[in-house]
């Protein structure tokens, strides 16, 4: 009995917790992305988290625009998580209409 109680507690918690970010994603004009380099400066930012000091590191950063997503890629530069380990680079998914971050990720 216990058990089934906390599953479902668990999965009521899961199914609202996948439903919530969908309320902050409408249009938004003051966060929109118009074009490159407000593409460039939002991944800029969100790759503060990945690269730390290293950001100027990582420039330039270049952007392409596919439908409604700006991808953003850096050069290679140095981690926080792994200063001395191999350079990366970081790649930012960010929506047009919202500004918001979509995926955040390293590549070698």
């Amino acid at each position: 009995m216990k058990k089934t109680f906390a599953t479902a507690i668990a999965l009521a918690i899961g199914v609202t917790a996948l439903s919530l970010p969908a309320l902050g994603r409408e249009a938004n004009p003051n966060k929109k992305i118009p074009d490159q380099m407000a593409a460039i400066a939002a991944a800029e930012k969100a790759a503060a988290m990945v690269l730390g000091p290293n950001v100027a590191q990582a420039r330039p950063f270049t952007a392409s625009q596919h439908g409604n997503v700006w991808l953003v890629i850096s050069k290679p530069a140095s981690t926080l998580a792994n200063p001395s380990g191999p350079k990366q680079s970081v790649v930012v998914e960010l929506d047009e209409d919202t500004g918001e971050v979509l995926d955040l990720s390293t590549a070698q």
